[in-house]
């Protein structure tokens, strides 16, 4: 019966890492009602938190560890920052500029801008989190049979260069001070991972049941 739920798991994983990548670019592209964008922007969260559930049950397949706990965990934290930014970003592009016809134009703008950092900080806290993450991912797939060295490099030079430039351009978010946004890049790594747990999924109902039987 465990094994059962780890290879749901991991089937669910692989499909809401495919939809995360059909949801995100919906939001951010096409011009939605405010409550439309917010579902889809709590299903992105939401979406993110079971495709890293469903990684994390893949790799331990192969081997556990504290450093692949954490990675999940990092990537759950990030999933909740970034329900928490898109939702601020709704309210205040929504009715933040609406708000307060009677005040001089200047500390109007102002006030948005001022208001507008917190959700920008916040996209730095999301990046932040899933950098880490992605990095404990990565580490541990240099040795995963499936998974690999090249997968496993290239996630912890992207995810690394990520992290790196959020910190050096704070406040400010990268693709928000014209620097390199290398968030995008991680997306595709992601997908490619997911790819690669897709090919590989027949491998782990094998590792499960030769567990099952070894169990018994």
């Amino acid at each position: 019966m465990e094994n059962k739920i780890k290879l749901k798991w991991i089937k669910s994983g692989i499909i809401c890492g495919y939809l995360t990548l059909i949801v995100y670019p919906v939001m951010i592209m096409v011009d939605l009602l405010v409550q439309f964008a917010l579902v889809l922007a709590a299903s992105f969260g939401i979406l993110l938190i079971i495709a890293s559930i469903g990684l994390y049950k893949f790799m331990s397949l192969h081997k556990n560890s504290v450093s692949l706990q954490l990675g999940a965990l990092f990537n759950i934290i990030a999933s909740a920052v970034v329900v928490m930014m898109f939702t601020i970003q709704l309210g205040l592009f929504s009715e933040g500029k609406k708000a307060g016809d009677e005040i001089p134009k200047e500390v109007k703008s102002y006030v948005f801008k001022t208001a507008n950092l917190t959700q920008m900080s916040l996209d730095v806290v999301w990046d932040i989190f899933l950098s880490i993450g992605t990095i404990l991912f990565a580490i541990n797939m240099l040795s995963h049979p499936k998974l690999g060295k090249i997968i496993g490099g290239v996630g912890i030079i992207l995810a690394a260069g990520l992290l790196v430039l959020n910190i050096k351009v704070f406040p400010m978010p990268p693709a928000e001070s014209g620097s390199v946004d290398l968030g995008p890049f991680v997306a595709l790594w992601y997908f490619a991972v997911t790819i690669l747990m897709t090919i590989s999924f027949r491998w782990a109902r094998e590792s499960l049941q030769i567990s099952e039987t070894v169990s018994e």
